[in-house]
């Protein structure tokens, strides 16, 4: 670096570490508003005694700052929840400067520093400032973060987090804009990286199951994309199996909230249904038990896509016409004789789960009373041997 670039790297700084002391000082909005307007003149090009420096040179300069961690702290206090959404407007707009002068490669290198702020202000837009003001973040995020695709790896979990809780009200203006922005993601990280991280999600963050659900049946095609997150995780050394997606597909079934049940069920019938090759085994077996627990909570929607998962039919719970019995027979009943035998002749198994997978069969017959005839007699040996 030249001594000229050095004499005005350390002007920038000693510019930056006194706009910066400006916050300690500020004791509201307003205050807050003007540091922001002073801050975003030193991160513009125009600024500099009128003179153009190059692109490397911008990015030098901020790399080479030491107080690019509390500059990352500052900015993401004045995206808090509570202030106006004019002081989120001056925010964003010194992101943008700063985003512009490093490049993508030093937004890669500094991706922890920006986004520990930007990812909360997105997750909260939806219901804390207006559609516009949501609008003009996702735009932001599709100029910045959208083109460092399979580099935004390491930031996938949290930009998926922030982006979901908008899509929570099915009738918000911007999904349209946020399913877009979802598919361009898609395309960038590639379909594997996406699907696995999504699925992981799903099993570890209770708050964004819903839309998450929602995400996973309106992205189109995404039964090709399933396949690939399986073909992914069955060769990942992480996870050896796709036993992610059962033990998350398990825990959206258990979810408190009827909802997420609800949706889950529609997205098995639509992308995994018992007749599909995507199951297999015992994967099967471990999928329709989760499944069939769900009557005891004796729920009309819910008890209505379980008969629709065993039978292809929505009405007529208790009666099944030849299509319904063929289904039932040729997809559905080796596996059902699985979930209802395979407790009671597991030496290993306890009597509460045995009692647990009877109690299960019981509900089922009572809602489907036409089973009966094509389980019980199979049933009372293995029952009999279990008491």
């Amino acid at each position: 670096m030249s001594k000229r670039d050095l004499k005005e790297c350390k002007r920038f700084e000693q510019e930056l570490h006194a706009k910066l002391l400006l916050f300690e000082q500020a004791r509201e909005w307003a205050d807050l508003s003007n540091v922001l307007m002073a801050l975003h003149k030193i991160f513009s090009k125009e600024n500099l005694n009128g003179e153009q420096f190059s692109e490397a040179f911008y990015q030098r300069r901020l790399a080479r700052s030491q107080m690019k961690r509390t500059l990352g702290r500052r900015l993401a206090q004045c995206l808090n929840a509570q202030l106006p959404s004019g002081v989120h407007l001056n925010t964003l707009r010194i992101y943008d400067s700063i985003f512009s002068q490093i490049g993508s490669d030093g937004l890669v290198q500094d991706l922890g520093i920006y986004s520990s702020g930007l990812f909360p202000h997105v997750a909260n837009c939806g219901k804390t400032v207006q559609a516009a003001a949501i609008c003009l973040t996702l735009i932001f995020l599709e100029k910045h973060y959208l083109p460092l695709k399979t580099r935004l790896e390491p930031c996938l979990t949290g930009l998926i987090t922030a982006l979901l809780p908008i899509m929570e009200d099915e009738g918000n203006p911007n999904n349209p804009k946020v399913l877009d922005l979802f598919k361009k993601l898609v395309e960038g990280v590639g379909d594997a990286t996406f699907c696995s991280t999504l699925w992981l999600l799903l099993l570890k963050t209770p708050k964004i199951r819903l839309p998450g659900i929602r995400l996973l049946r309106i992205i189109n095609n995404f039964i090709i994309l399933i396949l690939l997150s399986i073909k992914y995780l069955s060769s990942s050394k992480v996870h050896r199996s796709w036993g992610l997606v059962l033990q998350t597909l398990e825990l959206l079934l258990e979810d408190s909230n009827q909802l997420v049940q609800r949706g889950i069920l529609d997205f098995i019938a639509q992308f995994m249904p018992l007749r599909s090759r995507v199951l297999w085994g015992g994967h099967n077996v471990r999928l329709l038990r989760a499944i069939l627990a769900l009557l005891r909570q004796n729920d009309g929607s819910l008890n209505r896509r379980i008969v629709f998962l065993l039978t292809s039919r929505y009405d007529d719970f208790g009666k099944m016409d030849a299509a319904a019995r063929t289904y039932f027979e040729r997809h559905v009943h080796g596996t059902l004789m699985a979930v209802a035998t395979l407790s009671s002749t597991t030496p290993s198994s306890s009597p509460i789960s045995t009692s647990y997978c009877l109690r299960i069969i019981t509900c089922l017959l009572q809602e489907v009373e036409e089973i009966k005839s094509r389980i019980v007699p199979e049933l009372s040996i293995p029952v009999l041997l279990y008491l």
